[in-house]
């Protein structure tokens, strides 16, 4: 059992996330490792910045050329101050003990989460909902999962979602919205049910989820450089959860996934041939400007992935099959 859900933890995987999470990985440790090198070395790094702006400025002012670097530091710009200032200004202690201070947060972050579901969702188990819990359950154990994450219904007003998350030293768990819970069981829509929840399994499975794995992929998501980063990793993530729900539910019309695209009602008229020939293999640029600003892939990019079996497009759609 544990080769067979090792084997398709590993096949479902998508092929960029471990190479941008190594990547993130190495970035946060930098920073950090960098602001903690400079932190213990301030007054060395703040002399030599000082002197480094003022040699730049005396190059550019040659009228300059006499005042004494006191003097020059009162004349340089307040963005240049302010750097001096904060690397004066560095804490060792402080910087040392940020990944706890993350930790912390992640903690209370989604203890909040947790929090809400308990106080305001209903928890689905053997004696509530207890069609759902088992394939939920079913679903845990074929994953390799020695303990059932909780699954939570909550009431969405209308937004379609489901996620799962961990809470630090206690467990994962995952809730469902109500929109997509009452419609997938109104409609006997099991194959949709099991996509949906087998994708969430999937982030708990492939450790999206885990406090360490936020942690050291923390510096990814920095502005700016979350768009090459911290954004496709997500992507990636994304994808790697679909094949795994797919494995799952052997959702074949990807009804799960058409029920983000064309509503829970609508989308179990939606022509899949139709769509298939519409919005699948096209590329398209402004739909990968769209992609490239997002977390989680363009719904139709998704799609072909799992349609044409393969691992999806990150950042540009090929087109064609």
């Amino acid at each position: 059992m544990c080769q067979n859900s090792c084997q398709l933890v590993r096949r479902s995987r998508h092929r960029l996330e471990k190479v941008f999470f190594i990547i993130a990985t190495l970035l946060t440790l930098t920073v950090f490792a960098v602001l903690l090198a400079v932190a213990a070395n301030k007054q060395a790094t703040a002399g030599f910045l000082k002197e480094t702006l003022a040699a730049e400025y005396r190059a550019e002012h040659p009228e300059a050329a006499k005042l004494s670097e006191a003097e020059i530091l009162n004349k340089i710009s307040d963005e240049e101050k302010e750097l001096i200032s904060e690397v004066e200004g560095l804490n060792f202690a402080l910087i040392a003990l940020a990944p706890l201070g993350v930790v912390l947060l992640i903690v209370y972050s989604v203890g909040k989460i947790y929090g809400a579901a308990r106080a305001n969702g209903i928890r689905i188990h053997q004696g509530q909902f207890g069609e759902v819990y088992a394939i939920w359950a079913e679903m845990a154990g074929k994953l390799g999962m020695k303990t059932v994450p909780e699954l939570y219904v909550q009431n969405g007003n209308g937004t379609l979602n489901a996620f799962a998350t961990c809470i630090l030293g206690y467990r994962a768990f995952g809730v469902i919205y109500s929109d997509i819970l009452e419609r997938a069981l109104a409609n006997d829509d099991e194959a949709a049910l099991r996509f949906i929840l087998g994708h969430e399994l999937g982030h708990i499975r492939l450790n999206h989820v885990a406090w360490w794995y936020n942690l050291l992929t923390m510096a990814a998501n920095f502005p700016g450089i979350n768009y090459l980063i911290g954004l496709p990793l997500s992507r990636s993530r994304e994808y790697g959860c679909d094949k795994l729900g797919f494995a799952l539910s052997q959702d074949e019309g990807q009804r799960g996934l058409l029920m983000l695209a064309a509503g829970k009602h609508l989308y179990r008229q939606v022509d899949m041939a139709d769509y298939e020939k519409e919005h699948l293999g096209k590329g398209g640029k402004w739909a990968a400007v769209h992609n490239f600003f997002g977390s989680h892939p363009n719904i139709n990019w998704r799609i072909a992935a799992l349609r044409q079996k393969r691992h999806g497009d990150v950042f540009w759609a090929r087109s064609g099959k």
